[in-house]
């Protein structure tokens, strides 16, 4: 009988305790990992675009160096320089109208970044306040 009562009155809630706690924690254990990892993915894409503006202004720098040069260096009355002249303007332009798109992309990539790392952040925090507080309960 004293065994049985003890069973009833220590053991069985204890036992519903740890797993309650363990259940809890577990899964406040994954949301932060995935939070975490949403934040990972949003510098990853920021960094994604940041490359491809850096490679996109070099390629427009080098056709604009090369339109800079011909326009120095050429016989201006030929009819080749006419038609460089031409030919490397409309590159050059192709090459800044990308440059300031991916640069615009960058920068929208950049504040979508700072927003979800701050919405992140406090939904990190509030499940780590909750990870603390469900702590505190097991050892109080």
């Amino acid at each position: 009988q004293g065994g049985k009562t003890m069973q009833i009155d220590i053991i069985e809630p204890l036992r519903i305790f740890r797993e309650h706690y363990e259940k809890q924690s577990s899964e406040l254990k994954k949301k932060c990992k995935k939070i975490v990892g949403e934040i990972a993915d949003s510098k990853k894409v920021v960094e994604k675009e940041k490359q491809g503006y850096i490679t996109n202004s070099a390629h427009y720098e080098k056709i604009q160096l090369a339109l800079d040069e011909l326009v120095d260096s050429a016989d201006v009355s030929s009819a080749s320089y006419s038609s460089s002249i031409k030919e490397k303007t409309i590159k050059a332009l192709e090459k800044k109208e990308l440059m300031d798109r991916s640069m615009l992309d960058y920068q929208k990539g950049v504040e979508m970044a700072n927003k979800k790392l701050e919405e992140k952040s406090k939904e990190y925090d509030t499940q780590i306040e909750t990870l603390l507080e469900l702590e505190e309960s097991r050892i109080g």
